[in-house]
Formats: C-alpha cells, sequence, structure tokens
C-alpha cells in the first residue's frame, strides 16, 4: 500500500478494528452452533438426554445474548461524545471472557 502516511495508517487501523470486531462476533456464533449441534445429538440419543440438552439450549440463549451485547458494543464505539467506562461493564466483560474460555477449554477436552 503506498500513498499519504494518514492515509495508509488509517487504512491500517481500520483493517486491525475490522479483525477485532470480526472475531469479538464470531466467538460467540460459533459457541452457538456448537451448543446446538450438541443439543441434537442429546435428544437424538437413546433415550434422550433432556438434562444435557437443556444445558445446551442455555448455552444458546446464553451465546445469543452475547452477541447482542457485542454488538451494542460497536455501536457504542461509533457514538460520539463523551466515553465512560463504568466498573460494572468492566467486571461484565471479564465475566464474559472468563465463560468464553470455560467453554473453549471444555471443547478442547472433549466436553469433560
Amino acid at each position: 500500500m503506498s500513498g499519504d502516511p494518514k492515509t495508509v495508517s488509517a487504512a491500517a487501523d481500520l483493517e486491525q478494528m475490522t479483525a477485532s470486531i470480526s472475531e469479538e462476533i464470531k466467538q460467540p456464533i460459533t459457541a452457538t452452533l456448537i451448543y446446538a449441534q450438541a443439543a441434537a445429538r442429546w435428544l437424538s440419543a437413546n433415550p434422550p438426554n433432556v438434562v444435557e440438552a437443556q444445558r445446551a439450549l442455555d448455552g444458546i440463549v446464553y451465546n445469543v445474548m452475547r452477541s447482542n451485547e457485542i454488538v451494542e458494543w460497536i455501536r457504542a464505539l461509533f457514538v460520539y461524545g463523551p466515553k465512560q467506562v463504568e466498573e460494572q461493564q468492566l467486571v461484565e466483560a471479564i465475566r464474559n471472557a472468563l465463560a468464553l474460555l470455560r467453554t473453549a477449554m471444555k471443547e478442547g477436552d472433549g466436553g469433560r
């Protein structure tokens, strides 16, 4: 890429931000798919394991809600004006990150 350094820098920043947003959105969507597949497996078992299916459905609900939070967070990034990060928002972000890590660790460990 050649041209004005400000333009090059802005393009690089936009590319980095796009990649970050994409990753933020992709995580809960992927988790939702995994939970949906798990729920289908639990319900098609003989006999169906309703308890595990319900846990998987709870995971779907959580990740859909998380996706919505991410979309709202992205919208807030583009709102002009003073931005304040409240302590509660930070705590919630940490909790969500830990939940995603737990899910990823369980999936990497065969769900054990």
